[in-house]
């Protein structure tokens, strides 16, 4: 993330530049070193050799009135989603707890599934990878990490399962002290019971400048010494579900930029700069190498809280580059932007919602904006359902490229689902800015609602406007030390490392040109 101290703007994000409008467009490059081979040292990794023993379909109780005849295998269990999908579970003990997971399978062995098996599938959606999920759980107060595989594919239009595999899983425990110290007391007073505090939200992430004048406006005092000035909060991602996974008790301090704090007065144009987390966050599923949008249902706003009474608050410090030479460069990063349209809830029950119901309109259109894009392959997971007696084969078009996703027919039975769902993944190329989607359904005899559009890019790392943020997922290979260019940048640009939420460090670059 980049910023330039000066800009007067209310809202800023990840890198951004606000003297980019009326400077000369000169080619400038800001350079990065990274070493990981510190954080690879530290890494925890399992690896587990399985071989599943399938047998006849079995009878499974879903319910006290419903039972049904399922693809078995010894020790597969059977999760809320896919619920008509046998999975392989194992739990491992780790050292401590650890964030965006790995995996790397080797050595798979695959079987088509038989014409019974298949027929009892029907209707789910099965990808070309197998499915992998996680989740750090507590046993007498040790972390475990719980792995679930979903033994299935889809191969080029064949349904296979999984025989026998090795499935390495490799992760990262937290750095956060702040964090590690949260789990192992609890907090017995909130930061919030004492002190005067200002509460300001944001409605998506990125890096928020406040003002003194705004916070005057606010009810605070502003008679004050900057260097009080601190910021708590916890982003605006929903809280965990499962009581078992970590999240802090109590509101944790933000690292923060004070500008002007230096003559312990908070003068007029001095304001503050922090980094915010928004109600939509994005983590990477590995199996699909993609990155995944997730809305909190439950609130459009993250709520930060601002006080000075409470003594010297904490600053974002500098991280330094690496003394080791480079052994990867980066000019291009990837970006991601989504369409969802909460707009239907079914039977209004459960926390599902659709949008862009297609039913007396058969389609709908979307445009992207989306500069400096690579030539590709750029990525998009479509999600759609279907409800009605016939399938529906959808047609999905990007910048005039089509593609034929088909969603089964439902079972209008009281005990089935309402819709049928199915996620596709599909790869497009397109260097435009701007991208043209739209999404129609042929048949008429069945209602289609779009779920999710989700889109990956690959974006040429170039200084665009007053804010970028960027990553590189294809750049993680233990030992690497990777090199970042930036074009169009300038000596005011500034870089914000945000990967940990709570203990942001502004990263030293290289300005050549």
């Amino acid at each position: 993330m980049l910023y330039q101290p000066e800009h007067k703007t209310n809202k800023l994000r990840s890198i951004f530049n606000p003297f980019a409008h009326g400077m000369k467009n000169r080619i400038l490059y800001i350079t990065l070193l990274f070493a990981i081979q510190q954080l690879m040292l530290n890494a925890q990794s399992h690896t587990m050799s399985k071989t599943l023993r399938w047998t006849a379909p079995k009878e499974i109780s879903i319910s006290k009135y419903n039972k049904l005849k399922l693809p078995h295998f010894e020790g597969a269990v059977y999760l809320e989603e896919p619920s008509k999908a046998p999975w392989f579970s194992e739990t491992v003990p780790v050292k401590s707890s650890g964030d965006s997971p790995s995996y790397t399978f080797e050595k798979t062995q695959w079987l088509p599934l038989s014409a019974a098996e298949a027929e009892l599938l029907k209707g789910i959606s099965i990808g070309a990878a197998p499915l992998v999920r996680t989740h750090i759980i507590y046993e007498r107060g040790k972390p475990q990490l719980e792995v679930h595989l979903l033994p299935l594919r889809n191969n080029q239009g064949t349904l296979e399962k999984l025989i026998s595999f090795e499935l390495a899983v490799r992760w990262q425990p937290t750095n956060n002290a702040a964090l590690r110290k949260s789990r192992s007391s609890s907090t017995t007073e909130s930061v919030l019971a004492s002190g005067s505090f200002v509460k300001v939200g944001v409605t998506s992430s990125g890096v928020y400048q406040i003002p003194r004048a705004m916070l005057a406006a606010m009810g605070m005092n502003v008679s004050i010494n900057p260097k009080n000035l601190r910021v708590y909060g916890n982003g605006g991602a929903m809280l965990p579900e499962r009581n078992n996974v970590f999240y802090p008790d109590d509101l944790i301090e933000n690292a923060i930029v004070v500008s002007g704090e230096s003559d312990n007065s908070f003068d007029e144009g001095d304001y503050i700069l922090f980094y915010a987390q928004g109600p939509t966050t994005w983590t990477y599923d590995a199996t699909r190498e993609l990155f995944r949008q997730q809305r909190n249902i439950y609130s459009d706003t993250a709520w930060y809280f601002i006080t000075a009474d409470k003594g010297p608050g904490k600053r974002i410090s500098a991280q330094a580059q690496s003394d080791l030479p480079a052994t990867v460069t980066a000019s291009t990063f990837d970006d991601y932007a989504f369409i969802e349209n909460d707009e239907e809830n079914f039977l209004a029950s459960g926390r599902r919602w659709f949008g862009n119901r297609m039913e007396v309109v058969n389609s709908h259109s979307f445009t992207l904006t989306m500069s400096n894009l690579t030539a590709g392959p750029h990525k998009l997971a479509s999600r759609l359902a279907n409800r009605g007696s016939s399938a529906s084969s959808f047609s999905v078009s990007v910048n005039g490229q089509v593609f034929n996703q088909p969603v089964n027919a439902s079972d209008l039975n009281y005990l089935s689902p309402y819709v049928t769902e199915n996620e596709s993944l599909f790869n497009f190329n397109s260097s435009s800015s701007s991208i043209n989607v739209s999404v129609a359904k042929p048949s008429s005899n069945s209602i289609g609602w779009i779920d999710y559009l989700t889109f990956n890019f690959k974006r040429n790392l170039i200084m665009d406007g007053s804010w970028m943020d960027f990553r590189n997922r294809d750049l993680t290979n233990p030992g690497a030390v990777i090199e970042y260019s930036l074009g169009n940048a300038n000596s005011s640009i500034r870089i914000w490392e945000v990967t940990n939420l709570y203990d942001i460090r502004e990263q030293n670059a290289t300005l050549n040109g």
